[in-house]
């Protein structure tokens, strides 16, 4: 569910966890869709959080859980990056953004969590880097905020087991705000993925979910 409010400096938040979890207009697309055995789910569990959870499972040659949500009549022009706020379980996931340079494609960038613990991060666009199945891509634009056109969390760090993401707060913000606002606690950077030619994963990010059962 999006609660989209912009103020001076061009802050547009893009989460809203202080809804009924029926109103959660976020979507699920796990390995499954390849065979995979991996589940998740995305709630809403208090009035300030929601969590992504779930089993990543190695079957089948699966291992990877994600969540995304598409950004209609959302204008980013004047953002700069993403700010989130969540408390993880000491793994390491990646926020993705669909854009509309391309249909296929994905923009994404690693943060690594610290279990039970508070976190902060800045994700500025232009160190996100397209990608497709695990291959790095370079013919494609550097992303800016007026191509936003959907964003998403996504684990796939091979480790079988239990996962928990609690997110507090996403939204999409400029430099001169991150500056001013929200340097306290700020962790600049987590750098974006480098994937491997080898890996050819699967990417939930381009999948039609209309067409696919979640779990």
């Amino acid at each position: 569910m999006l609660a989209v409010t912009t103020d001076t400096f061009a802050n547009i938040k893009l989460l809203d966890s202080a809804v009924k979890f029926s109103s959660l207009d976020w979507n699920i697309v796990n390995d499954t869709v390849m065979g995979g055995r991996s589940s998740s789910r995305w709630f809403s569990n208090s009035s300030t959080t929601s969590t992504f959870e779930g089993f990543l499972s190695l079957q089948n040659n699966g291992g990877f859980a994600s969540v995304r949500h598409d950004l209609d009549k959302i204008n980013l022009t004047n953002t700069e990056g993403i700010y989130l706020k969540v408390k993880g379980d000491g793994r390491k996931y990646q926020f993705r953004i669909r854009s509309q340079a391309s249909r296929w494609a994905n923009y994404s960038q690693e943060f690594k969590t610290k279990e039970g613990i508070d976190q902060t991060f800045y994700l500025p666009y232009k160190d996100f880097k397209a990608g497709w199945r695990g291959r790095s891509l370079t013919d494609l634009p550097i992303l800016t905020g007026k191509d936003i056109k959907g964003i998403g969390f996504f684990l796939g760090d091979k480790i079988e087991g239990k996962f928990k993401l609690e997110v507090k707060d996403i939204a999409a913000i400029t430099q001169n705000s991150y500056s001013i606002i929200y340097k306290n606690n700020l962790i600049i950077g987590a750098k974006a993925p480098v994937p491997s030619k080898q890996d050819k994963q699967f990417d939930p990010m381009t999948i039609d979910t209309q067409e696919v059962k979640t779990d």
